[in-house]
């Protein structure tokens, strides 16, 4: 499951714009693929964005802030995934996984800005 949110991602529906928006998130993690329901959760214009998915295993919070830094913008991104059910199981790969998977799609998302 960790492998899914910075595998292939997908949201479709109405652009996210406003809080209880729905989602659709589809992941492929490996040869397994999958959906997650989820809405917004919070959204402050061009400063603060979260998102909420769940799904039988676990439930997953994304949190984006904005904040400019002199010439700049600041970038912050939190991922909170509380595992349940057999989903448990996970814990402990998903918590070596995160930060790795965190930092390798920020770098992606900063070269995509920047580009």
């Amino acid at each position: 499951m960790a492998d899914s949110l910075h595998g292939h991602r997908q949201a479709r529906g109405r652009p996210p714009t406003t809080p209880a928006c729905p989602l659709k998130y589809h992941y492929k993690d490996g040869s397994r693929t999958g959906t997650m329901d989820g809405e917004v959760a919070a959204r402050e214009q061009d400063r603060h964005l979260t998102l909420h998915f769940v799904d039988k295993m676990t439930d997953v919070t994304v949190d984006f802030k904005v904040a400019p830094m002199g010439a700049e913008t600041s970038l912050t991104h939190e991922i909170t995934i509380q595992t349940k059910g057999f989903g448990k199981l996970f814990t402990p790969m998903i918590k070596r996984a995160l930060p790795r998977q965190t930092l390798d799609a920020m770098t992606k998302l900063k070269a995509l800005a920047e580009s």
